[in-house]
């Protein structure tokens, strides 16, 4: 499901056979707002039946194409060998790649010639120049200055294709992610296509790149190599990818010592490969010994839905941090079921009483995040805190929700085509773009005569009319949600609209809702006050009944 390439070369070329990498490794040393060294590391091959001589030469180009520095280096090369030619190259006053505010690239060309400057071979890449480091109380810093890393998980699968989706469907995923002002994404639970790190390095997006160690291992000697060469090629494909700062060595492994020691010896793998770079680690544990098997810990955090209550996140999250003052934490996953099929009118509904049933409230959805968010939103010593998921994704165990083999926690539907109420709560959170959004707006049949009319927005001052007469206006929110309460609903169609102003400009959302008084009826026959989609048929078991996340 990824694309093919053919490479057609001469004799003498820019090595592609150590593990599919591009043959041209550029780390970056001494980094400063004065200048910045990039070593080149370029890998050549001879195929032909006679020795070779010819230039490597390196270029450095800024975003406009003008020649920044350049080296030349004249290289014999022996028949049917291999060699490796280091270089140092230096940017004066470089522009640093400082995360979404101003990601700025360098290219990197690498030509092979021969005596007569004939071009042989010829690869560019890209490149950021930053520093970052992440401190247990502090957080991510990013070229010197706390850098707050928020953003979404991301899969790579749509409905009917699978995993074979193209490069416009990765460019939609990478821009709901922007256009919720995520300053990161977290690319689990394997490598993604070249596009999406390309796009995360063109939109200063910091990334966590992950390979497929997951679960349960197996402790025989071909699982161990798997994760290995794996982890080497991840690694070396996307070496140049400034947007990548954490090498994960896995996701929610079992807390036994094969599972250490597997992650241990991936742990100081990575760290060889990559010096300049962290590794990290995804553990569904509060504080177990597997946590601390990298140089960072995510935690994939789920009070208020498989266990414990969205209230106390933030108080679990601190006694964690309390525990472990010298750990580095982060949270690498967050987040509970939601269907936009399924709805409630209760102005606090309370997590699902089992969460593999097929209803799964799309306002407990929106709770859970208000709740979460608040809490944590404004401690800088959780290095890292990325939503589970942009979108709902596949899962071929589940049982639960609106479809089974589903995972619902997406902010966006599994098609794209619709976003989830709580996609506006982190719009108008992490963004100054203008959103007035009411949500809710799907729960169309109503059968009770009140209701709360709750916005998310950014902006100062709501104003609330139903059927085009003013209620009110409300000036207070907290963490860009007002709410309205104890809405009378008139029996028909109630067309709920908002109006806000800011500089001059006036915005405005509207629904309709349509109220029908219930008839009476036995107590026996009562139905929850909900709207959903006839469930679709069963079509897997429960095959894990444990599962937490994947």
């Amino acid at each position: 499901y990824r694309d093919v390439s053919i490479f057609a070369t001469d004799t003498a070329h820019i090595d592609p056979l150590d593990y599919a990498a591009p043959g041209v490794y550029l780390t970056q040393k001494n980094v400063s707002a004065d200048s910045a060294n990039v070593q080149a590391r370029t890998l050549l091959r001879n195929t032909g039946g006679k020795t070779r001589k010819f230039d490597v030469v390196t270029t450095i180009l800024d975003s406009r194409g003008l020649k920044v520095e350049e080296q030349t280096t004249r290289v014999t090369l022996d028949r049917k060998s291999t060699s490796t030619l280091n270089q140092t190259l230096t940017i004066d006053n470089p522009k640093l790649w400082d995360g979404v505010k101003a990601p700025n690239l360098y290219s990197v060309r690498t030509e092979l010639r021969n005596v007569e400057s004939t071009l042989l071979d010829s690869i560019t890449q890209k490149i950021g120049i930053r520093t970052f480091s992440v401190d247990a109380n502090n957080g991510l810093t990013l070229n010197g200055k706390y850098y707050d890393l928020k953003g979404v998980g991301l899969h790579q699968d749509r409905p009917d294709i699978g995993p074979a989706i193209s490069d416009a469907n990765r460019r939609e995923d990478i821009n709901l992610a922007m256009e919720i002002g995520s300053t990161g994404i977290r690319l689990a639970h394997y490598q993604h296509d070249q596009t999406t790190y390309d796009l995360a390095d063109e939109k200063g997006l910091v990334v966590w790149a992950e390979i497929p160690v997951y679960g349960s291992i197996s402790t025989n000697a071909g699982f161990d190599n798997s994760a290995r060469q794996q982890m080497i090629e991840l690694i070396r494909q996307n070496y140049n990818h400034p947007s990548i700062f954490f090498w994960a060595t896995g996701n929610e492994l079992d807390d036994n010592e094969p599972s250490r020691a597997l992650l241990t010896k991936l742990d100081a793998l990575a760290n060889a490969e990559d010096p300049s770079r962290l590794t990290a680690y995804a553990s569904n544990l509060t504080d177990r010994a597997i946590n601390y098997t990298a140089d960072l810990v995510g935690l994939n955090r789920y009070d208020g839905w498989y266990s414990g209550e969205a209230d106390n996140f933030g108080t679990a999250i601190n006694n964690v941090h309390k525990n472990k003052p010298n750990a580095k934490i982060g949270l690498s996953e967050f987040g509970v079921g939601g269907s936009i099929f399924h709805h409630i009118n209760d102005t606090n509904p309370k997590r699902p009483a089992d969460t593999r049933s097929p209803f799964h409230p799309e306002q407990y959805l929106n709770v859970f995040h208000e709740k979460v968010w608040s809490q944590i939103g404004n401690k800088k010593w959780i290095w890292s805190k990325f939503v589970w998921n942009l979108a709902d994704f596949a899962s071929d165990s589940r049982g639960e929700g609106d479809t089974n083999g589903r995972v619902d926690k997406g902010l966006v539907t599994y098609d794209r085509e619709t976003k989830k109420d709580v996609f506006y709560y982190y719009k108008a959170n992490w963004t100054n773009t203008p959103v007035l959004y009411i949500t809710s707006r799907r729960y169309t049949e109503r059968t009770d005569p009140t209701t709360e009319v709750k916005i998310y927005s950014n902006l100062s001052s709501v104003e609330l009319m139903i059927n085009g007469q003013a209620v009110a206006t409300n000036t207070t929110k907290s963490n860009s949600v007002f709410k309205f309460s104890n809405i009378a609903l008139q029996p028909g169609d109630n067309v709920v609209s908002v109006r806000a102003t800011k500089n001059g400009q006036t915005y405005t959302d509207t629904v309709t809702w349509t109220y029908t008084p219930e008839s009476p009826r036995p107590a026996q026959a009562a139905t929850s006050s909900s709207k959903s989609l006839p469930r679709p048929p069963r079509i897997v078991d429960e095959l894990e009944r444990g599962v937490s996340e994947g």
